[in-house]
C-alpha cells in the first residue's frame, strides 16, 4: 500500500508509539537465567552489580501431596521438578493435589535482595528458612478446608545471610487451571527487582489512558451527531477493553489498588469478548451491514455467560472460559473475512482496518495461549488493541479530512445554486408581472380547444355529481342534449346506457368513493367504472361510446374532480367489424382457389346429404330416448364430414365440424351428460351456416356452381367429328364398331373420371398427414388400369378412402425412428390395386405398416362386450372386430384418427351401395411383437364404373 509523502511523518509517529511496548518487553525478555544445580542456586561469585536482576529456572526438590514446613512428613518421597511451570505440564502429576516445593540459596555474604514470584494463583504458603515470610488464601489437603487466593502478585525483600538459605514454597490447588510455580521467578537486588517489576505498567497505564481517551472523545462525537452509531460502537469498544488492560495476568496493574480474587480477574480480563462484540457492530455499521451481526450477539451472551459463571466455583468459571476462544476465534475470522469482502469491494481504508483486526485476533489468541500455559511470552492483546486503536484514529481523522472536503464543496456548490436561485427569482418576479396576461391568454386557449376538439369533455363535481360549466361544445353532439350545464352526470351517463342496475350501482359507488379521497382511491376503484356502453340517444338511434376517466387532484393530492372524456366510436367499430369480414372472405376465397369448382362441388353435395341426415336424426324420437345408434350416425356424418374439409384445406369449415363433433364424443364417453337436443339444433345450425357462407362466396364472389348434376361441356370440334363418324358409319355398316367405340370413348370421357386420376388426388392429402403426424410422406403405388368410375362412385370412392388414408399415417405406418430399427425404408409404402372379377370390381387396400394387433383387438372387445370372455377367434374373425363401432386400438385419440368410428364408417357407406369389404391377411405369421400384416379387400358394384363394349354388341351393330 502506497503512502502519501505528506502522511509519511504521521505512520512514524505511530510505528515509534507502537513499537514502546515491544522495546520494554524485549528489555524483560533480556534478564539473564540461572540454572539451579541440584536443587541449588549459587551466587557466591555472582556480580551483582553488574547484573542486579536474574530469572531462577532448573529443576528443585518437590513433595508431592506433601506440606513439608507447615506438617512435615519424614516419609515424603523428594522428587525433581521443572520451574517455572505447572506440575500437571513438567510432570505427570494430576492438576488438583498440593505440594512442596524448596531450593537453597547460596551467597557469600550478606547482602539485601528481593524475589518476584508473579502471579501463583493458588493458595500457597512462604517459608524462608523455616520462617513463614508470607501467605495468600488457606492451603489444605481437604478440598473443603481450602481457601482460594487472591489475584495480587507476590513481591518481597529480605536479607541473604552468607551460606545457604532454604526457601520453600508449599501450594495446594482445587480450583485453578494452572498448578505450582507457573511465571518466571525474578532474583536480584531489591531496586532491579521493583523496577523489573514496574517495567510493564508504564505500557499497561499508556494503554489504560489512550483507551479512556479515545472512548470518552467517540461519546463526545456521538452525543453531537446521533444519527452516526459508528462513534458509539467504537467508543464502547474502547471502554471495554480497559478491564483486560487492568488484570492482565503478566501486568495485572489492578493488585497496586485492591486485592481481589482470582475469578474477578479473570472474569475482567474475559471483557475482551465484550469488546470483540462492540468491535463487530462497528464494523457492521461501517460497512454497510457486511459483517453479520450474530457474531457480536454470540460474543455477548459468551460474556454474559462469564459473568453468571464468576458466581460458581472457580474450577466452573474457568471451564467456561473455553467458550470464550471456542466462540471468539471463528468470530473474529468472521470479522477478518467480511473485511476482506470490503476490500475486494473498494471500500475506502478497508485495508487498513483489515490489518488491524488481523493484528487484534492474533495477539488475542497468543494471549489465551499464555494465559493457559501453553507458552512463556508477554501478553500482546493489549498492544494490538493499541495498534488497531491508532490505526481507527488515523481513519478517523481521514473521515473528518475528507468530510470537511466534501464541505467545502458543497458550500461552493451552494453559493452557485444560491446565486441561480437568485437569478431564477428574478425571472418568477418577471414573470408574476405578465401571469394575469398569460392566464387569460391560456384560457382563452383552452376554450378554444373546447370548442373545436371532436370529443365529449366535461368534469365531474363532488356537489351532486354536476358537470362543471367548462366543457366541450362537442357533447352537445353526442349526447343530442342542448346543455348538459349542472345536469347529473351519473344520470346522463348511464340512465339512457345499457349497464344493469348492479354495473350502474358499482359506478356510481366507485365515484362517490373517490371524490374528495387521495388519488390511490382512484386506482383502487377505477376498474368499476365502464370503458365503453350502448348509448340510445333522444332520436332513438343507439351509439357505442368510449369512455375514460382521470382524476384531478389538488397540491394535497387529494382527488377535486374527475375528468371524462367521451368519444363516439360508432363507425369505427362498423367500420373494424367490415374490416375484419373482408379479411375473413379473403381467406375463404383463398381457400377456395386451391381447389377445383367440382371437387368443392362434389364436396358440398355430400355436406348437405349430411347435414340434411343430421337434422332429421336429432329431431327424431331416437334422440329423445338416448338411442346410441343414431348418435353414432351423426358422429360418423360429423366426423366424415370434417375429414372431407381437411382434406381439402378449408380451416374455419373443419373446426367449425371438429367443435360440434366434440359434443357427440362427449355424450358417448359420458352417459351422465345431458342430451340437450337445442344445442344439437344450433350446432348444426353453425355447421349449415358455414357451409352456406362457404357456398355463398363460391357462387357469388368466384362464379362457380355448386348444387346439382356436373355439367358436361361439348366443344362444337368434338360434336362435329361425332356428326362425321355417324355418317360415315351410316354410310357404310363395316364402319360401325369404329363409331361405337369413338361414341363410348367419348361418353366415358365426359361422364366418368379415370379411377388412376381419383386415387391419385386422393391421395395427395398424404402429405399433409405425414407433417401433421411428424412422419415421411408415403410411397403410393396404384395398379388400376383402364378402369372408370361415374359420379355415385366417386363420392364412394371419396367417403371411404379418406378414413383408409388417415388409418395407415396415424397407427399404420410407424414413426420413422421405428421403422429404421425394424430395417424397413422410412418412407412407409400403400398399395392399391383394381379389377375385374364377374360383375364387379375388387380394389384392395394395403400398407407396410405395423399391421393389426389381433389379441389387443380380442381384448378391447372382450372390454366392450362385444364378444364372450372365453374362446379363441380365427385371425380372420378377430380382424372383422375392426368393423364394429367405437372399437379402436389407438392409445390416443386426436383429431386424425382413434375415435373408433372410421372403418365402421366405411362398410356403412359400401353397404348402402351394395358393397362389402372384408380384412384379408396374406402372411401366415404375425409380424414383431405380435402384430399381423393385412390388407383389406374392397368389392364394388359393377353399375359404378363403365364397362367396354362386349363382342356381340360390337357384331351387332
Amino acid at each position: 500500500m502506497l503512502v502519501r509523502p505528506q502522511r509519511l511523518h504521521t505512520f512514524m509517529v505511530l510505528m515509534a508509539f507502537l513499537l514502546l511496548p515491544f522495546m520494554q518487553a524485549g528489555q524483560a525478555m533480556a534478564v539473564p537465567s540461572v540454572q539451579a544445580g541440584n536443587g541449588i542456586f549459587e551466587f557466591s561469585s555472582w556480580d551483582f552489580t553488574a547484573q542486579p536482576i536474574v530469572r531462577l529456572e532448573g529443576d528443585v526438590p518437590f513433595y508431592w501431596q506433601s506440606f513439608q514446613i507447615s506438617a512435615p512428613d519424614p516419609g515424603a518421597r523428594e522428587e525433581r521438578i521443572r520451574i517455572p511451570g505447572s506440575w500437571h505440564k513438567v510432570s505427570d502429576r494430576p492438576l488438583y493435589g498440593h505440594a512442596t516445593f524448596a531450593f537453597d540459596l547460596v551467597s557469600d555474604k550478606e547482602r539485601a535482595v528481593a524475589i518476584d514470584f508473579g502471579l501463583i494463583g493458588m493458595s500457597h504458603r512462604i517459608y524462608l528458612n523455616g520462617q513463614l515470610v508470607h501467605a495468600n488464601g488457606q492451603p489444605a489437603a481437604d478440598p473443603a478446608k481450602y481457601q482460594m487466593a487472591s489475584a495480587n502478585k507476590i513481591l518481597f525483600s529480605f536479607t541473604l545471610p552468607a551460606g545457604s538459605t532454604r526457601l520453600a514454597i508449599e501450594v495446594a490447588n482445587h480450583d485453578y487451571i494452572l498448578a505450582g510455580l507457573t511465571k518466571p521467578i525474578f532474583f536480584g537486588t531489591p531496586e532491579a527487582v521493583l523496577a523489573n517489576r514496574l517495567l510493564p505498567l508504564l505500557p499497561a497505564f499508556l494503554l489504560f489512558g489512550a483507551y479512556l481517551a479515545i472512548g470518552l472523545y467517540h461519546f463526545g462525537l456521538y452525543s453531537l451527531r446521533r444519527r452516526d452509531r459508528s462513534s458509539l460502537y467504537f467508543g464502547l469498544f474502547c471502554l471495554a477493553s480497559i478491564p483486560s488492560i487492568l488484570v492482565n495476568n503478566q501486568v495485572n496493574s489492578l493488585d497496586m489498588i485492591i486485592t481481589h480474587s482470582v475469578a474477578f480477574a479473570v472474569l475482567l480480563a474475559s471483557s475482551l469478548a465484550l469488546a470483540m462484540a462492540f468491535l463487530g457492530l462497528f464494523l457492521a455499521y461501517l460497512y454497510e451491514d457486511r459483517v453479520p451481526r450474530i457474531a457480536s450477539q454470540v460474543l455477548m451472551g459468551v460474556y454474559l455467560i462469564l459473568s453468571v459463571g464468576s458466581f460458581f466455583q472457580l474450577r466452573t468459571f474457568l471451564a467456561l472460559l473455553v467458550l470464550l476462544m471456542a466462540v471468539g476465534l471463528p468470530a473474529g475470522l468472521v470479522f477478518v473475512f467480511s473485511i476482506i469482502r470490503a476490500v475486494r469491494a473498494g471500500k475506502q481504508g478497508a485495508v487498513l482496518m483489515l490489518v488491524s483486526i488481523c493484528t487484534v485476533l492474533l495477539t488475542a489468541v497468543q494471549d489465551y495461549a499464555n494465559f493457559n500455559g501453553w507458552i512463556q511470552s508477554i501478553p500482546l492483546s493489549a498492544i494490538g488493541s493499541l495498534a488497531f486503536l491508532m490505526i481507527q484514529s488515523y481513519l478517523l481523522s481521514a473521515r473528518f479530512s475528507r468530510a470537511f472536503t466534501q464541505v467545502e464543496i458543497s458550500e461552493r456548490e451552494v453559493r452557485q445554486l444560491s446565486e441561480k436561485i437568485q437569478a431564477q427569482h428574478d425571472h418568477v418576479l418577471a414573470i408574476n408581472e405578465n401571469l394575469e396576461q398569460l392566464a387569460e391568454e391560456k384560457t382563452r386557449e383552452i376554450r378554444s380547444i373546447l370548442s373545436h376538439i371532436q370529443l365529449g369533455i366535461f368534469a365531474i363535481q363532488p356537489e351532486r355529481f354536476q358537470i362543471h360549466k367548462d366543457h366541450s361544445q362537442h357533447m352537445r353532439e353526442i349526447f343530442e342534449v342542448d346543455d348538459v350545464s349542472s345536469l347529473n352526470a351519473c344520470d346522463l351517463l348511464f340512465a339512457p346506457s345499457n349497464l344493469n342496475s348492479d354495473e350502474t350501482s358499482q359506478a356510481v359507488s366507485a365515484l362517490e368513493a373517490c371524490l374528495g379521497e387521495n388519488a390511490v382511491v382512484f386506482q383502487l376503484n377505477s376498474h368499476c367504472l365502464p370503458q365503453e356502453i350502448q348509448y340510445r340517444v333522444p332520436s332513438g338511434r343507439l351509439k357505442l361510446l368510449e369512455l375514460s376517466w382521470h382524476p384531478v387532484t389538488d397540491q394535497d393530492d387529494s382527488i377535486e374532480k374527475i375528468l371524462v372524456t367521451v368519444r363516439d366510436v360508432t363507425q369505427l367499430r362498423a367500420l373494424e367489424e367490415e374490416a375484419q369480414d373482408k379479411k375473413e372472405e379473403l381467406q375463404f376465397i383463398s381457400e377456395l382457389l386451391n381447389i377445383s369448382a367440382e371437387s368443392f362441388r362434389r364436396f358440398m353435395q355430400n355436406a348437405d346429404d349430411f347435414i340434411k341426415e343430421n337434422r332429421k336424426l336429432i329431431n327424431s324420437q331416437s334422440i329423445q330416448f338416448k338411442d346410441m345408434e343414431v348418435l353414432k350416425v351423426l358422429f360418423i356424418n360429423m366426423h366424415t364430414m370434417k375429414g372431407a374439409a381437411r382434406s381439402l384445406y378449408l380451416k374455419k369449415m373443419t373446426k367449425v365440424f371438429h367443435d360440434v363433433e366434440q359434443y357427440y364424443a362427449q355424450l358417448q364417453n359420458d352417459p351422465a351428460v345431458h342430451w340437450d337436443v337445442q344445442r344439437m339444433n344450433l350446432d348444426l345450425d353453425e355447421a349449415e351456416a358455414i357451409l352456406r357462407t362457404y357456398e355463398s362466396i363460391n357462387q357469388g364472389k368466384l362464379g362457380r356452381k355448386t348444387h346439382g348434376e356436373r355439367d358436361v361441356s361439348l366443344s362444337e370440334s368434338v360434336l362435329m367429328q361425332l356428326y362425321q363418324e355417324y355418317r360415315i358409319a351410316s354410310a357404310r355398316r363395316e364402319e360401325a364398331p369404329n363409331f361405337l367405340q369413338s361414341l363410348q370413348s367419348f361418353f366415358i370421357s365426359s361422364l366418368f373420371t379415370p379411377m388412376h386420376q381419383l386415387l391419385t388426388e386422393l391421395c395427395q392429402c398424404t402429405e399433409t398427414l405425414a407433417k401433421d403426424l411428424k412422419k415421411e410422406k408415403p410411397v403410393i403405388h396404384l395398379d388400376v388400369t383402364d378402369l372408370h368410375i361415374n359420379g355415385n362412385g366417386d363420392r364412394l370412392i371419396r367417403k371411404i378412402l379418406v378414413h383408409l388414408l388417415r388409418n395407415s399415417m396415424d397407427h399404420g405406418i410407424e414413426e420413422p425412428a421405428e421403422r429404421l430399427r425394424k430395417h424397413k425404408p422410412i418412407n412407409g409404402t400403400i398399395c392399391m390395386t383394381a379389377h375385374w372379377q364377374d360383375t364387379a370390381v375388387v380394389l384392395t387396400y394395403q400398407d407396410d405398416g405395423r399391421g393389426l394387433d389381433l389379441e389387443r383387438i380380442c381384448s378391447l372387445a372382450r372390454e366392450k362386450k362385444l364378444i364372450r370372455a372365453t374362446g379363441q377367434l380365427t385371425p380372420q374373425e378377430a380382424g372383422e372386430l375392426i368393423f364394429y363401432p367405437g372399437l379402436s386400438t389407438a392409445s390416443q385419440v386426436s383429431d386424425v384418427s382413434g375415435r373408433g368410428v372410421g372403418m365402421d364408417a366405411v362398410r356403412s357407406y359400401l353397404e348402402k351401395l351394395g358393397g362389402s369389404i372384408t380384412v384379408q391377411f396374406p402372411a401366415a405369421t404375425p409380424s414383431a411383437q405380435g402384430f399381423q400384416p393385412f390388407l383389406f379387400e374392397i368389392r364394388l358394384p359393377g353399375d359404378l364404373f363403365s364397362q367396354p363394349l362386349a363382342r356381340h354388341e360390337t357384331s351387332a351393330a
